[in-house]
């Protein structure tokens, strides 16, 4: 259960509050949400994980095909001719590494403090 609370918790902030913080935002919400709800570490860095690749992903497949679906082909041209659909699982990945390794740190620095 608090598996899936993670998830919600880290996609719900996260999608309110990123048009204001900066890129590394992201990591705090999933630091606290691993301090928060206390979990053991690999259930905590997956839950930061999926959270984040949603998040990330969706909103740039969201952004790429509200231009057209051209965005993230002009991405993938500027970075020597990678497709569009991997630009956007790129970036998901990259995010839920970020996610995923701040809710683990948060959930190791609550079990530590303990």
């Amino acid at each position: 259960m608090k598996f899936f609370l993670g998830i919600i918790c880290i996609l719900l902030i996260g999608f309110f509050t990123q048009a204001y913080l900066p890129w590394w935002g992201i990591a705090g919400i999933a630091l606290l949400t691993g301090i928060a709800l206390g979990e053991k570490g690999r259930p905590s860095f997956w839950y930061g994980f999926i959270a984040v690749f949603l998040l990330w992903g969706g909103m740039a497949f969201y952004l790429s095909n509200g231009n057209d679906g051209i965005l993230a082909e002009k991405i993938g041209a500027l970075l020597g001719g990678i497709p569009g659909i991997a630009v956007i699982l790129i970036t998901g990945f990259l995010g839920g590494l970020v996610g995923g390794l701040a809710a683990l740190t948060g959930s190791l620095g609550r079990a530590w403090v303990q």
